[in-house]
């Protein structure tokens, strides 16, 4: 991708991109501060004492030695020694008692800790001191002798209770996890809009696509005028057979007819002819304020030419109808090719107002009663991929494209 797409990306989107970001950051601050739960973490400090290390002259390895045999026993903290008798004791299981337990075994100064959290401040402090209480049996039933006395004890043990540090509601934390949230959000947009949007918004995207040229940007009156005298330079015959077509049926190219048809009606009355050849879509008899039989009638052999064409305004429209169930195979009879040659031989230019060329084969048909057709591209709404299969299915029945018109998005 050019980094010039990848600006103009970033430059289209950095407003929805900020909403999303400012939006998805204000509800994860929300979030935040009402789901914080206050805990409480309970830390139990237990003093050792193993007798007999005075009588190991290296005090290296008596210290060894007293860490070791006070190791041994802060292990069996989590063990069902300790954990089946502080179940029972408090009520709870032994599987929630053993993951919540937190043991960091004694070093040269021989003193544990074990700590447990809980949004219960109570739950916790009893929880480590229990577990003490127990653990104290459990050395002083299992420890041998040294002379007269325990070759290990606990000596002392001390309990405190504080706050879990960042686990009260903070207004100051739930906003910093929410501008957190919010610009991963919004950067999460953009990189999507940058690497798999890929519809057309620009003259240069089109010129990525196919080497036809852009003959018109439509975003205002002025611009249509400007592309109904372009019409004249057109390499559609004499007189000019020219259709208009979308790629998908999301779009809708009769605004952009309609509006060239006025325009050159009004330099040549009478000397226009407009044939509206989307019969899934009808658009070009409210927009030009014609009603009456047209081209489905026509085609289906209902009603003659004269009961299908219509005089409005200086211009000679051909409606599509009414609502066809067999579009495609309408389109392709050979009576839309004489329709069209009938309509050159009483005018300076036909304009045929055709179907999608993607979404079904209606424009496909429809082009070969032209000289070419004229691809209208919604700016934002179409894309690249739509824009080149639509090129794609023109170049596979011999129709030629003549360029490609810049529209802004229509409804649909």
């Amino acid at each position: 991708m050019k980094l010039s797409r990848m600006v103009n990306a970033v430059r289209r989107s950095w407003l929805p991109s900020l909403v999303i970001g400012a939006v998805v950051g204000l509800l994860a601050a929300i979030a935040s501060f009402a789901m914080a739960t206050q805990t409480y973490t309970a830390t139990n400090t237990l003093l050792f004492q193993v007798a007999g290390q005075d009588e190991i002259p290296d005090p290296s390895v008596a210290t060894n030695y007293a860490t070791t045999q006070a190791s041994s026993y802060s292990a069996m903290v989590t063990s069902p020694l300790v954990l089946q008798p502080l179940s029972e004791k408090l009520d709870m299981d032994p599987a929630t008692l053993e993951a919540g337990l937190l043991v960091v075994p004694p070093r040269q100064n021989l003193t544990m800790r074990m700590s447990y959290i809980s949004a219960d401040e109570q739950e916790a402090m009893q929880v480590v001191t229990e577990a003490g209480k127990i653990l104290d049996q459990v050395v002083a039933d299992y420890t041998d002798t040294v002379g007269k006395a325990p070759r290990v004890d606990i000596t002392k043990q001390q309990v405190n209770t504080l706050p879990t540090p960042g686990t009260a509601s903070s207004p100051v934390a739930s906003l910093a996890k929410g501008a957190i949230a919010g610009l991963m959000a919004m950067l999460a947009y953009l990189v999507f809009k940058i690497l798999f949007n890929n519809r057309v918004h620009t003259v240069d995207d089109l010129a990525e696509v196919t080497d036809s040229s852009v003959i018109a940007t439509l975003r205002s009156d002025e611009d249509t005028a400007a592309l109904a005298r372009s019409i004249n330079y057109l390499d559609a015959g004499r007189p000019a057979r020219i259709q208009f077509s979308t790629a998908t049926a999301k779009e809708d190219c009769s605004a952009a007819v309609a509006g060239v048809a006025r325009r050159l009606a009004a330099d040549k009355p009478g000397r226009v002819a407009v044939v509206d050849a989307n019969l899934r879509r009808p658009e070009i008899g409210r927009a030009l304020g014609v009603e009456g039989a047209g081209l489905s009638e026509l085609l289906s052999g209902q009603v003659d030419p004269t009961s299908a064409i219509h005089q409005r305004d200086g211009l000679t429209v051909v409606p599509a109808g009414g609502q066809a169930p067999n579009p495609a195979e309408l389109l392709a009879s050979a009576r839309l090719g004489e329709l069209v040659d009938a309509l050159a031989r009483d005018h300076d230019v036909v304009l045929v107002n055709g179907g999608s060329l993607v979404d079904h084969s209606d424009g496909a048909l429809s082009a070969s009663a032209s000289a070419g057709t004229v691809l209208v591209v919604g700016t934002g709404r179409t894309s690249e991929d739509a824009v080149r299969e639509a090129v794609g299915v023109l170049e596979s029945v011999d129709a030629r494209l003549l360029g490609l018109v810049l529209a802004r998005p229509t409804k649909g």
